[in-house]
């Protein structure tokens, strides 16, 4: 017996769900440049950049990382050598 959800409730989740994902990178997004107007000072400021050099890092990281399936799927099959692997590893 299979449990019936009407179109109500699944637009409502899913609006729920964009809500919160809104909220969760307006306040991710929002406390550098609250920290940068209400802290002053050289390490408030480091600490900003930093933390914008590591997000950056996340982002490049996972993008490749996501590629390098299809990259193995492609590069392997020339002689069974994983290539792409080598060339992620050599950065």
């Amino acid at each position: 017996h299979s449990q019936h959800v009407s179109p109500w409730t699944a637009s409502m989740d899913g609006i729920a769900y964009a809500a919160i994902i809104f909220v969760c990178a307006a306040v991710g997004g929002g406390t550098p440049l609250v920290m940068r107007h209400r802290l002053r000072g050289p390490r408030i400021d480091r600490a900003v950049r930093l933390g914008t050099i590591f997000g950056g890092g996340v982002f490049l990281g996972s993008g490749f990382l996501h590629l390098l399936a299809d990259a193995a799927g492609e590069l392997n099959d020339v002689d069974g050598y994983p290539y792409a692997e080598l060339y992620c590893c050599c950065g």
